[in-house]
């Protein structure tokens, strides 16, 4: 009997990454076709320090890796600010970047770290692994990072620091949440400068290859992680009309509003995972094979 195969559409080096940790988790067949490319903005003349000086913020928003990953150049001016990050994974790159003072929210999600900025909500603090659990380390960022934060919720009431706050967001060119304008709304006192690092264009794919995983057959679980990978595929789809041979593949998606574009296509089943990490991710390909 064969071993139930999964379309991974990440970026290369975050789907190999995860290809590995699926392998690893469940006896499945992963198979890797990248749809978006993630690379650095490049500043012109270079990047503006001056007009992003790191003694006007409060903190730093962190929703991606990547954002940590594609301003390392620039980013330790920014370290000894609080990060505060989406989920456990940047958290752990944000500390291995030479942040210290990092918390996170408890949802894993956007809104639950608008809600932890606004002071509506405890927080968890991520705090660095005992010497003795914390295993080897090598000189750039690790592939496999801790699946969760080392402390828990605070039992207190939300903790918010008085007066206006200023906060620098790290972002890509494209983002599925409005950061800005939510927590601005939530919070007047807030003010959120937006810097872009990274861009996520439309990867050059093999067309012969994903054909023969969607036509032929090949595929059992496909799986998305961000909205624009959703809006790329769903081009593909359209423009190849691939749309006959999806009625025996199952959609598997991170969150809700990643899926919400490929929704009326003829998948066989559509699902949304109920942590919106990778062990979210996993858990749910788990569920369905």
């Amino acid at each position: 009997m064969s071993l139930p195969s999964v379309l991974i559409t990440r970026p290369l080096s975050e789907a190999i990454d995860f290809a590995g940790d699926l392998e690893a988790a469940l006896d499945v067949k992963s198979h890797v076709v990248p749809l978006l490319n993630i690379r650095p903005v490049t500043y012109g003349q270079g990047f503006d320090t001056a007009a992003y000086a790191p003694d006007r913020y409060d903190g730093v928003i962190l929703t991606s890796v990547n954002a940590v990953r594609h301003f390392r150049r620039h980013i330790a001016a920014y370290t000894h600010l609080k990060a505060f990050c989406v989920g456990p994974r940047t958290a752990h790159f944000a500390r291995e970047a030479g942040f210290t003072d990092i918390v996170v929210s408890p949802s894993g999600n956007a809104d639950g770290l608008i809600d932890v900025l606004a002071g509506n909500t405890p927080y968890i603090v991520d705090r660095p692994p005992s010497s003795a659990a914390a295993g080897p380390q090598g000189d750039d960022l690790p592939d496999e990072p801790p699946d969760a934060v080392s402390d828990q919720p605070s039992a207190d009431a939300p903790r918010k620091e008085s007066g206006p706050r200023r906060y620098l967001y790290l972002c890509g060119q494209h983002v599925s949440r409005d950061i800005q304008g939510l927590l601005e709304d939530k919070d007047p006192s807030a003010q959120v400068d937006v810097l872009v690092v990274y861009e996520a264009a439309e990867a050059t794919y093999d067309r012969a290859v994903l054909e023969d995983y969607i036509l032929g057959g090949e595929i059992d679980i496909l799986t998305i992680f961000s909205s624009r990978t959703s809006l790329i595929l769903k081009d593909i789809i359209l423009r190849e009309r691939y749309q006959a041979s999806l009625s025996t593949i199952k959609l598997l998606s991170i969150s809700d509003s990643v899926v919400k574009c490929l929704q009326d296509l003829p998948w066989q089943d559509v699902r949304v995972a109920s942590r919106p990490d990778r062990e979210g991710m996993i858990a749910l390909i788990a569920e369905s094979i």
